[in-house]
């Protein structure tokens, strides 16, 4: 499936379509990279936008409900003053909620972190890829370093996650901290 139809980040090879040669093993990392590429793309707009629509949201609805409680609208138009106020306590609501200011800077970092892997695989600017490297080698790590991009931001989730539903976390040895730890 190419990078316009992806809906998630999960593209495992059909059976049989694991290249052996090296031209094509470095054709799937490339594609492998497009595909992250274009995921985290799209997941960096969707979460900017939601951010950045809902804070407008709420900072519309605050300064004007303070204008609209001026107004006398009538007894039958009483909730037109209270309408910015509950769209705005609901725009910040959902903003804390879905956490997507986190979200997009999260994808942001991961998008930036894959563009500039990709810069220096092609210009072969660092040592990992430098030209006296064997191409399976750069290949492989190249898409180590994507992997490695990819699962830094699943798991940093995923503690959003554990952290979310009990309070705490387990810190690298173990050793759980948090609330009521």
């Amino acid at each position: 499936m190419n990078s316009k139809g992806k809906k998630s980040q999960i593209n495992l090879p059909a059976e049989g379509q694991i290249p052996s040669d090296q031209e094509g093993r470095t054709v799937a990392v490339l594609a492998h990279f497009e595909d992250s590429r274009a995921f985290y793309q799209a997941q960096t707009l969707t979460y900017s936008h939601w951010y950045i629509g809902l804070t407008v949201a709420t900072l519309v609805g605050t300064a004007v409900t303070p204008i609209l409680l001026l107004i006398d609208f009538g007894t039958a138009w009483k909730f037109i003053p209270a309408l910015p106020s509950a769209i705005a306590g609901l725009a910040a609501a959902m903003n804390a909620a879905m956490r997507y200011r986190e979200s997009w800077a999260q994808n942001y970092y991961t998008l930036s972190a894959l563009i500039n892997e990709h810069q220096k695989f092609i210009a072969r600017a660092s040592p990992e890829y430098g030209l006296d490297k064997n191409e399976n080698e750069v290949v492989d790590k190249f898409q180590n370093n994507i992997s490695k991009y990819v699962m830094s931001e699943v798991e940093s989730w995923r503690a959003v996650m554990l952290t979310s539903e009990t309070g705490h976390h387990s810190n690298e040895e173990g050793r759980t901290e948090g609330k009521g730890a």
